[in-house]
C-alpha cells in the first residue's frame, strides 16, 4: 500500500499516467488486485488514445 501510494503522488507530482496490468501469477485473484487498485483510483482502460500494448492494462490519470 505504501509503495502505491509513494507512485501516485510522484505520478500527480509530474503529471504522469500510470498503466498496469493485474496478473494472477503470484496466486491472487485479478477481482482482488482490481479492487485494491481502485482503492488508487486506477480503472480499466477504454479510453481511444491509449496505445493499443495497453488496451488490457488499468489506468490511473493524474489529479491535477
Amino acid at each position: 500500500s505504501m509503495s502505491m501510494k509513494l507512485l501516485c503522488e510522484y505520478a500527480d507530482k509530474y503529471n504522469l499516467r500510470v498503466y498496469l496490468q493485474p496478473s494472477d501469477i503470484y496466486g491472487t485473484s485479478i477481482e482482488i488486485l482490481e479492487k485494491f487498485y481502485s482503492k488508487f483510483q486506477f480503472k480499466r482502460s477504454f479510453k481511444k488514445d491509449i496505445p493499443l500494448e495497453y488496451k488490457t492494462y488499468h489506468l490511473r490519470e493524474p489529479k491535477t
